[in-house]
């Protein structure tokens, strides 16, 4: 008799246990489902920028071989990225042997073939 009044305690204390750990797993699901869908905007976000100044480098690079001034293919690279919308354009800068003389990858001796003239 002792044994089956002791069952009788476990069965109903056990009773709705099943709602307490759903409801755990249904907070874990939703906090991974909200990670995942921010890592892939992030994701999508930042291959977005990387296209843009991509595009707004070789903008530059193909005005540079034109002979444009600096300031010029500052605007040029600025120009590339307002037109895909990237807000924040204030710190563009744009290195040439002009700017930079010191600098041994930029100036070298003899010039490359498309400055030499």
């Amino acid at each position: 008799m002792n044994k089956l009044r002791i069952n009788r305690i476990f069965h109903k204390k056990e009773k709705g246990q099943i709602l307490i750990v759903l409801g755990f797993m249904l907070v874990g699901l939703i906090a991974i489902v909200g990670l995942a869908l921010d890592l892939g905007t992030m994701y999508v976000q930042y291959s977005r920028l990387r296209r843009a100044v991509d595009a707004a480098a070789l903008s530059a690079s193909s005005h540079f071989r034109q002979g444009y001034t600096p300031q010029s293919l500052i605007d040029s690279a600025q120009q590339f990225l307002n037109l895909n919308e990237i807000i924040d354009t204030t710190d563009i800068s744009i290195d040439t042997c002009d700017t930079l003389p010191e600098d041994p990858i930029l100036c070298t001796t003899p010039p490359p073939k498309d400055r030499a003239g």
